[in-house]
């Protein structure tokens, strides 16, 4: 209420974009996927799955968040219940910068890397 109408639609069109961009952003990270977003914009968060990179790696998605925390990131976890194999659901919200959600995506498009080249340090993290 503090924000007023115009305040708050500012809020809730940010939040929709660093949505947005950040679907656009993870899905360039090979292993990512978002089943419930194919060819479809998203309003509030997007339900990820790490199931291919699991697949090909063995390495578990709460093995990628805790692997994110080494680098003083949050996985933002707020996928339950698991509707997807591997789930990840990322809600950025508008109180991110496009430069936090670049920072973001580059830990999670290493983490992806390094579990395909060393595995073992991701899964015994941190």
């Amino acid at each position: 209420m503090s924000l007023g109408a115009e305040g708050l639609r500012e809020v809730a069109e940010i939040a929709v974009l660093n949505n947005n961009y950040l679907l656009n952003k993870v899905l360039e990270i090979p292993g990512a996927s978002a089943p419930y977003a194919a060819g479809k914009r998203r309003i509030e968060q997007v339900r990820y799955s790490w199931e291919e990179l699991t697949k090909e790696t063995g390495v578990h998605s709460e093995e990628i968040g805790l692997r994110a925390a080494d680098f003083g990131v949050h996985y933002w976890t707020s996928h339950h219940p698991f509707v997807v194999p591997e789930p990840c659901t990322l809600e950025p919200t508008e109180s991110f910068s496009k430069d936090d959600l670049d920072e973001y995506v580059a830990i999670m498009a290493h983490v992806a890397d390094e579990a395909r080249t060393s595995p073992d340090l991701v899964k015994t993290a941190p």
